[in-house]
């Protein structure tokens, strides 16, 4: 087998010593500003920390994810922060017997490795008992891929909010994007609603699905808010410049990664952490929530 040149650093030499601690770093993209504001929070912690950060890419598919953990345990990373939605939990189970390991947003921990996630239930009561306290109570609800846990507690903070002030959900108002969750299926899916319901509120399940549902409503001329009222989630920089600037769900990104740095650095350095907390988003209102108008 040829043998592997090292380039003569400390950094390096400390790799094959093992006296340098690295953390390796799993995400779908980087493009995305959700996933890249985490692992900005995951870098600024491990570099207070005194540890480096190696960052591979998932690319939301469970044959990458794998090849991508595979390759990050073949290089002997003692701790793994991992933002992926194929691996299975048994699967992570096995990784945490010999890695130290925080999974994020997932919906529960397993043995040996724990969930850093968002109270995504709460986040979509707050987006509709927020329209609901604006008078609203035909409201739309765009919703994504049925295999996401974020997007199945985000729609059941919608029916809880719904049924805690006694509105029938109407199944006609709830669109199920099981593509890809971005502006094309948010154009789509508000699409279906105008010409099919007579909501006048929008409950976006993330932001790409609230710009396409924007989009949808300038090209067939319904003012927003007066003719239809639309709220996001994430909460991504964007949303204060559309027109109007969106209301949205936020949750402190960054802070996720800080946070899931800080356990899994303590895991490596053979600490018992404390368990890892779920994160409470909040409500930003701004200029796209109003009172019921009329769409035209």
């Amino acid at each position: 087998m040829r043998s592997l040149k090292v380039p003569a650093n400390n950094l390096a030499r400390g790799l094959l010593s093992g006296s340098v601690e690295m953390v390796g770093v799993v995400v779908p993209d980087l493009h995305d500003e959700f996933c890249g504001d985490i692992v900005t929070g995951i870098e600024e912690r491990l570099s207070y920390l005194g540890v480096h950060m190696m960052c591979v890419l998932g690319h939301n598919d469970r044959e990458s994810e794998t090849r991508v953990v595979s390759e990050l345990i073949r290089r002997d990373l003692k701790g793994l922060i991992v933002l992926a939605d194929h691996l299975p939990d048994r699967y992570l189970t096995t990784i945490a017997r010999e890695r130290a390991l925080v999974v994020l947003n997932r919906a529960a921990s397993g043995p040996g490795w724990q969930s850093l996630r968002i109270d995504n239930i709460s986040g979509g009561k707050m987006a509709t008992r927020h329209l609901i306290s604006m008078g609203h109570t035909r409201i739309a609800h765009l919703t994504g891929p049925s295999y996401r846990e974020d997007v199945e507690d985000r729609k059941n903070g919608y029916l809880e909010a719904l049924a805690d002030a006694g509105i029938e959900p109407d199944p006609s108002l709830m669109v199920f994007t099981d593509r890809t969750w971005d502006e094309v299926d948010g154009a789509s899916a508000t699409e279906q609603i105008l010409r099919g319901t007579d909501a006048t509120a929008i409950f976006a399940g993330n932001d790409f699905l609230a710009i396409g549902a924007l989009e949808e409503l300038r090209r067939q001329h319904i003012s927003v808010p007066k003719g239809m009222s639309v709220v996001s989630y994430d909460n991504r920089s964007y949303t204060r410049w559309t027109n109007p600037p969106l209301t949205c769900i936020d949750y402190p990104k960054k802070e996720i990664g800080r946070r899931a740095a800080d356990y899994v650095v303590d895991l490596m350095r053979g600490g018992t952490p404390a368990p890892l907390p779920m994160l409470t988003p909040n409500l930003i209102v701004r200029e796209s929530t109003s009172s019921p108008g009329i769409r035209r």
